[in-house]
Formats: C-alpha cells, structure tokens, sequence
C-alpha cells in the first residue's frame, strides 16, 4: 500500500494525461452499450483522476470466446500436419 501512495503522490505532482479509459479487447478499446462509467480517485488524496468504461457480463463473454479461439488455433498449430486433414 505504501508504495501505491508513493506512485499516487509521484503522479499528483509531476501531472499525467489518461489517453485510454475503454475497456481492452481483443486489442482494442472499447466503449459500455450503456455508458456506465466507474469513477477511479487517486489514494493519496481522493481527487478524482478519471472515470473509465464500466465492464458488464458481455463484455466477460466476449473475453471467452476470444480465449476459446486463441486456444483452439493454438491446438490447432500444434498439430502434426497429417492430422490436420
């Protein structure tokens, strides 16, 4: 925790610019269907350093699905090419 404070006080001194606050993808930052948005407030002083995309259930099934492609093109590589077909 001491050192999450230090980051924080680090930060809140030298100034910073949030570019991305989407939620990542599938190697892309994407926005909330409804626009629900989670507000995230800086530890060392609670001031607000920016709100960022709030992630819901399908954004969750997205992220499997993706998980399940990844791996079956994985196995798939990893195949001998004579059981391939």
């Amino acid at each position: 925790m001491q050192s999450i404070l230090k980051q924080s006080r680090h930060l809140y001194k030298t100034g910073f610019k949030i570019e991305h606050t989407g939620i990542f993808i599938n190697n892309e930052f994407i926005k909330n269907r409804d626009g629900n948005r989670i507000e995230v407030k800086s530890p060392f002083n609670q001031q607000l350093l920016c709100e960022i995309e709030e992630a819901e259930a399908f954004h969750v099934d997205m992220v499997i699905e993706n998980i399940k492609k990844q791996n079956t093109l994985e196995k798939f590589r990893m195949m001998d090419f004579k059981e391939r077909g």
